[in-house]
């Protein structure tokens, strides 16, 4: 437990964050020794004891809070990236280790975090990956994770959005992304092949198009930021629904300003769009009007109707 709470407090750096003296007396000579190897000033030496504590597998398991402090760093910097890996290999005695880390750290090193606890174990990883969404860590990393987890990461989700929690309902709507093909920032994952069938692209549309309706404003903001995302994909169908229609007139302003943008990649006529989009141009908030102005103007079926009320 002492390693654990070292853990979460730890500063960061790429070599193990936690001091040499915290090494237990007990822990197996070889493991010990390449522990040991993991404070070298040399990144390679940092590197390869790492490498060789994950070619131990389960044996290695006192090496883990080691491990786990050394996620922090550079995506490129090749210490942490063999820590991951090493942890992997360790297998599922490292999870609460790992999760530890997860919640700490910093960006990177909870990115890390989830991508190794995704592999560990996914079904155990779904929450605490859907709880760094709801942190509001950037989501494109997190969101190949759950793809590597399949089916069971879509279940629980799909139930988050139904959750009394507004921040788990939160945390759901930006995970959504998961399951739609968009295209992620961060590479998508490398550390192994996608699980079962990740890919629910019009299932999603659907349900955050139901979460446009929350009664939080920072979920209603979440689900129309993921269908920004998601209307990028070909196979799916995005109608202006009720919600998303109320989601114009929301008292919110960025709620107003991204259901605009929505508003103009749903699949329903110009004639349907501009009809929805002209009450923003008499909006009080400055950016939403300019949404309006650059969205009106994107229709080119209704520019005759578009032009008077632009110069206006």
């Amino acid at each position: 437990m002492a390693l654990l709470l070292s853990l979460a407090e730890a500063p960061l750096c790429a070599a193990p964050s936690l001091g040499r003296e915290m090494i237990p007396a007990d822990m197996p000579a070889e493991v010990r020794h390449l522990v040991e190897q993991l404070y070298h000033e040399e990144n390679n030496q940092c590197a390869a004891a790492a490498r060789a504590l994950g070619e131990m597998g389960p044996a290695a398991l006192s090496a883990a809070p080691f491990l786990a402090s050394m996620l922090n760093g550079h995506w490129d910097w090749s210490p942490p990236n063999r820590a991951a890996a090493a942890l992997v290999k360790i297998g599922r005695g490292a999870f609460d280790t790992v999760a530890v880390s997860a919640c700490g750290n910093g960006d990177d090193g909870r990115r890390r975090a989830a991508g190794v606890l995704a592999r560990i174990d996914g079904p155990r990883a779904v929450p605490i990956i859907v709880d760094l969404f709801a942190a509001g860590l950037a989501g494109d990393y997190h969101a190949g994770c759950l793809r590597v987890v399949g089916g069971c990461a879509w279940d629980y989700v799909e139930r988050s959005l139904a959750s009394a929690d507004a921040a788990r309902r939160r945390g759901a709507a930006r995970a959504m992304i998961a399951f739609a093909p968009v295209r992620l920032r961060y590479h998508d994952f490398g550390m192994g092949e996608h699980g079962g069938d990740w890919c629910r692209t019009q299932a999603a549309v659907d349900r955050l198009l139901r979460a446009v309706g929350d009664d939080d404003a920072q979920v209603r903001l979440a689900a129309l930021r993921s269908l920004e995302r998601i209307s990028d994909c070909t196979d799916r169908k995005m109608p202006l629904a009720e919600t998303l229609r109320a989601a114009l007139k929301d008292p919110d302003a960025a709620v107003r300003l991204t259901a605009a943008g929505v508003t103009l990649a749903t699949d329903e006529t110009d004639k349907a769009r501009f009809e929805a989009l002209e009450p923003l141009l008499a909006d009080g908030h400055a950016a939403v009007r300019l949404a309006a102005v650059a969205g009106l103007g994107a229709l080119p079926g209704e520019r005759a109707r578009a032009v008077p009320l632009l110069v206006e």
